[in-house]
């Protein structure tokens, strides 16, 4: 019986994350988060640590972006039409912040609730 193809894309992710320190090509700052790319090609990665998403080229491993974040990534959220990346704020003041992954801007949301996590995304992209 072949695995389901998803589980290849949690290999890959998993295989990732365990190469990448002994690689010395990045390292991960507290993961906490993780979203593939639309495209399969790459990895946001929320670093708890570090204040920030990163996007890491799963054939390179390298670094193709570094986005600060205004407190703690705590889960992320890739819209239906892959064009933007919800991230929670896991901290008191609850934000959620919307990259644009076509020009990188990016939009912060007041005070959605006390450390948000884990954030699922309607297939209509109208609800967080």
């Amino acid at each position: 019986m072949k695995p389901a193809p998803h589980l290849d894309c949690i290999w890959s992710v998993t295989f990732f994350l365990l190469s990448i320190c002994t690689t010395g090509v990045a390292l991960p700052l507290s993961p906490c988060s993780l979203v593939l790319s639309p495209d399969g090609q790459s990895v946001f990665v929320a670093e708890a640590a570090a204040n920030q998403v990163v996007r890491v080229d799963l054939a390179t491993g390298r670094l193709r972006q570094v986005t600060p974040m205004p407190g703690t990534p705590s889960g992320l959220a890739l819209s239906s039409d892959g064009k933007s990346l919800f991230v929670t704020i896991g901290d008191v003041t609850g934000r959620v912040v919307r990259l644009s992954l076509t020009d990188g801007h990016a939009d912060v949301f007041p005070a959605a609730g006390h450390t948000l996590m884990a954030p699922v995304l309607s297939r209509d992209n109208r609800l967080l």
